[in-house]
């Protein structure tokens, strides 16, 4: 499926830990007494006036250690590819929980120089001594460090729960100071839009390389498009889309369009355009699994969530048959899996008779289910 004739990506999740609990992450779930029978079937389970938001109890607990790191990119893969970008961005988790990353990262760049290591992360963990150590680090390395920060310290915890605004900035200035190149990505509600010229201003003072406005598509799995409502402990939240002009994403579009009521959605045969084999990118999860991208990622790691009584709806057909004691790359060679793997293959066929719900989803041409970006360099 992937080619070795031009430039490679790879996507990679460390861990699944991570010390926020995002109200739209995967690996959190809104928790209340009432089901909304109108929306059970959708992407989670959405309860009538907000409940608790919680981490999902059966999250995996796995980590991909250096030890097995350096079976999976060994010297066969360097020989056959040219690796352009590694981006260490988590699906459920954050890459700096990762008790390997320091090695990984120096591992990865002692391999080849010239790779692009991209990180990203919400910032929240460790001191601003480790930061400091890992701006030197980072420093004689081709990178980039996103740190998510959803506004001023007003409004950054609405999205970024268990996460402290002032700790993410002290530890940005740490890495930024010592060396670190790192971008501000800020995602853009309805509740900060407003603070989006403050945000870019503190980001240029304390030496920001970029401004990154993020619109997300993620309210398309609600009844309405509109919002999402959830409680931490006694405290009630709302999240709506953003309302400005600029924001191209029509939610409530969206929502329609993947309605149980429409018939035809997710019917796009002949209309997929794999943006995964676009640019080359496959990814790899914590537990060593090679798939082609980080939402089939997500569909593998659901096909293990016990309240999603419909399984197949959930993991799609396609992931049924997914093997990972054959497309691990731990325990099996990566080149080969990258090249010869009868499973991409088949999954590339099924694009032009009976795409899979994640790719008739996120890679149609037709219709997807795709964030907007406005980045802007300081």
């Amino acid at each position: 499926m992937f080619s070795e004739k031009k430039p490679l990506r790879v996507h990679i999740e460390l861990s699944d830990k991570c010390n926020a609990m995002c109200p739209q992450c995967g690996r959190n779930r809104i928790v209340g007494d009432k089901i909304n029978p109108k929306n059970t079937d959708m992407q989670d389970i959405n309860y009538v006036g907000g409940g608790q938001l919680q981490v999902k109890p059966n999250i995996q607990t796995g980590e991909l250690v250096l030890e097995d790191y350096k079976k999976v990119f060994d010297d066969k893969f360097y020989d056959t590819f040219n690796l352009q970008k590694i981006n260490y961005c988590g699906n459920r988790s954050d890459p700096i929980a990762s008790k390997d990353l320091h090695e990984i990262v120096e591992y990865s760049h002692s391999r080849d120089s010239k790779t692009a290591i991209v990180i990203a992360t919400n910032g929240g963990l460790k001191t601003t001594e480790w930061w400091g150590k890992f701006g030197k680090l980072m420093s004689g390395i081709r990178h980039n460090v996103v740190f998510g920060i959803d506004g001023l310290e007003d409004t950054h915890h609405i999205y970024r729960q268990r996460t402290n605004f002032k700790k993410v900035i002290s530890n940005a200035k740490a890495f930024i100071q010592n060396g670190g190149i790192a971008e501000w990505q800020m995602l853009v509600f309805k509740h900060n839009q407003h603070q989006i010229d403050e945000a870019k201003q503190m980001a240029k003072e304390i030496g920001f390389l970029n401004f990154k406005e993020v619109y997300t598509p993620r309210f398309w799995s609600k009844e309405d498009g509109e919002k999402l409502e959830f409680k931490v402990g006694d405290k009630q939240y709302k999240l709506e889309p953003s309302t400005l002009d600029k924001n191209p994403i029509d939610n409530k579009k969206l929502a329609k369009h993947f309605s149980k009521k429409n018939k035809n959605r997710d019917k796009e045969s002949g209309h997929i355009d794999c943006k995964a084999l676009n640019i080359n990118e496959f990814f790899l999860d914590f537990n060593g699994n090679v798939l082609p991208c980080c939402w089939l990622g997500n569909s593998l790691n659901r096909r293990s969530e016990p309240w999603l009584k419909d399984t197949l709806r959930y993991a799609d057909n396609i992931m049924n048959w997914y093997d990972p004691k054959v497309m691990n790359g731990i325990d099996n060679d990566l080149t080969d899996i990258l090249l010869k793997s009868i499973w991409m293959k088949q999954l590339q066929k099924t694009w032009d008779i009976a795409p899979c719900k994640t790719c008739a989803r996120f890679c149609s041409k037709r219709i997807n289910i795709k964030k907007a970006i406005n980045r802007e360099a300081l």
